[in-house]
């Protein structure tokens, strides 16, 4: 395909783009610029492509929602526009106020919680790179807002232990679970790291000694949270003191309400 930058003509590749009337100018205008163009379409009621379908349309919207309310000037206006929504989607839960719930605790035992740097309904990268927040703050967060934390990693290292002691230490002094499964794969765990976790810290660990025909070289973090924000890290940071401090790694952090889909393969799949 030659290149143009004619906007009425759409690229060749693939898409999961809502079919607008804008769009659909834009396919005849396709088709006229490149009669052996092939054009294939997903509707609603293709049965194994419809969840594509609805996912593109309500993301599309959301991002519509999104800009709109940047731009309008009042709370008021917003306000007004966000009920109005739900009013037609057969939501009578009116929002009275641009407020979010941010925490519920106990204030004998414990000061209001710091929230993870990520909003909880987004997606992030993390790199490590100077300038950003490093793996080892932002897990220190998730740490001290779980009820529950499991771990997956490939290698376990007492560097890594330190790294963390501060936060494996509250999550033992608080009686929150925190179960381990990680390997020998390439003798690159050492005993003495995973005697402390179950000693030290109260983890619960399982070893993998497979490493012929199943090698375990996964490193993921989950956390459970009984307000169903859950929240989960799955990159390539082993439990060390460089992979998580300025090592060259990268990881996700996704969650339920962001990736729902994998949260809930990660508790089935670490199950």
């Amino acid at each position: 395909m030659s290149s143009n930058h004619d906007d009425s003509v759409l690229p060749f590749g693939v898409y999961e783009t809502p079919v607008t009337a804008r769009v659909r100018e834009r396919l005849t205008h396709t088709k006229s610029a490149h009669p052996t163009a092939g054009i294939r379409l997903i509707d609603e009621h293709d049965e194994v492509n419809a969840h594509r379908y609805q996912v593109a349309v309500s993301r599309g919207i959301s991002r519509v929602l999104e800009q709109r309310l940047a731009e309008l000037g009042s709370p008021a206006e917003r306000l007004a526009l966000i009920n109005s929504i739900t009013k037609v989607l057969g939501n009578d839960e009116v929002i009275d106020s641009e407020e979010l719930l941010y925490a519920i605790f106990d204030t004998e035992l414990a000061a209001a919680p710091a929230l993870p740097e990520v909003p909880f309904h987004s997606s992030a990268l993390f790199t490590n790179a100077i300038g950003d927040t490093n793996l080892s703050r932002e897990l220190a967060r998730e740490i001290k807002t779980a009820d529950s934390v499991d771990l997956l990693c490939a290698f376990v290292k007492n560097s890594g232990i330190s790294v963390l002691n501060d936060q494996l230490e509250f999550l033992r002094d608080h009686g929150i679970p925190l179960r381990v499964i990680t390997s020998t794969y390439c003798g690159a765990t050492e005993a003495a790291a995973v005697k402390a976790l179950v000693e030290r810290y109260g983890a619960k660990v399982r070893v993998s000694y497979e490493h012929k025909s199943t090698r375990l070289h996964a490193k993921a973090w989950l956390f459970r949270r009984n307000s169903g924000f859950d929240t989960a890290f799955i990159g390539s940071s082993n439990l060390s003191r460089s992979a998580l401090i300025d090592g060259w790694e990268w990881n996700v952090r996704g969650s339920s309400p962001a990736t729902p889909e994998i949260i809930d393969k990660f508790i089935k799949t670490f199950e």
